[in-house]
């Protein structure tokens, strides 16, 4: 005789088990987390629609085996929490058994709501006045000033704390050194929260003239006034104020 083949009989009844990872705690506008996903075992059946997810979504899974990844998109305009996990019986093993317990809860802090300023964007200056206003949002922030080229960015101060934001020298309405010499200064301020969320803001101050303003040096005393008339001195007609700023500072 012969001895008959025999197999031995393989019983598996553990089930697998699942761990996520986030490569981030906490998450502002703009931001992203990236997932992973750890099996104990491979499987063939573990897929997105197996992720509970809220506070945001899910996109780019990818994976095979016991291995997988997807990036967390926080919702926008919220301070809800984006939470993760994976529910028991949502996949199987090579054997057939699914997992019977849940994974391990993800919990991510969200912020995605920008401050919002609340002060206004326009202000009126008198020439000599180097103050113009507190900024204000409606939530704890640091200031900045965030302008570009075309701006008069050099022209201005901001307290990161306070807001209170003001000129780097003292404006002369008749000496206008804005870059479109006409008195009006123009920033971008930036307002950034805790989370680090931020909002620009264009702001424009306009310096305007002294009503009465008057200049001496020696014994030559001269009233500037909103009058443009030109003046006859004999030798011709020149504008008041330009003839004013001329002689002041040829006698001083």
């Amino acid at each position: 005789g012969s001895l008959a083949d025999s197999s031995a009989l393989v019983i598996d009844t553990t089930a697998p088990t699942i761990s996520i990872v986030s490569d981030v705690s906490a998450l502002k506008m703009r931001e992203a987390a990236t997932l992973t996903f750890t099996l104990s075992e491979s499987s063939k059946d573990f897929i997105a629609d197996d992720i509970f997810v809220l506070g945001g979504s899910i996109s780019n899974f990818s994976g095979s085996e016991a291995s997988y990844s997807a990036t967390f998109t926080p919702s926008p305009n919220s301070n809800a929490d984006g939470i993760i996990s994976v529910f028991p019986t949502e996949f199987t093993d090579a054997a057939g058994n699914a997992n019977n317990t849940a994974s391990n809860t993800v919990t991510l802090s969200v912020d995605t709501v920008e401050p919002t300023i609340t002060s206004n964007n326009v202000y009126s200056v008198e020439e000599g006045i180097t103050t113009i206003a507190t900024l204000t949002a409606n939530e704890p922030v640091t200031w900045s000033l965030n302008g570009g080229s075309n701006d008069d960015d050099a022209a201005f101060n901001i307290n990161s704390t306070s807001g209170a934001l003001s000129f780097s020298f003292t404006p002369d309405y008749e000496t206008p050194v804005d870059t479109g010499f006409n008195n009006r200064y123009f920033t971008v301020v930036k307002a950034t929260d805790v989370a680090g969320n931020a909002l620009q803001q264009l702001v424009r101050v306009d310096v305007t003239d002294k009503g009465s303003e008057k200049v001496s040096s020696g014994t030559y005393e001269f009233e500037r006034t909103k009058d443009l008339t030109d003046v006859d001195t004999g030798i011709g007609l020149f504008n008041k104020n330009v003839l004013i700023n001329y002689l002041v500072t040829e006698l001083s």
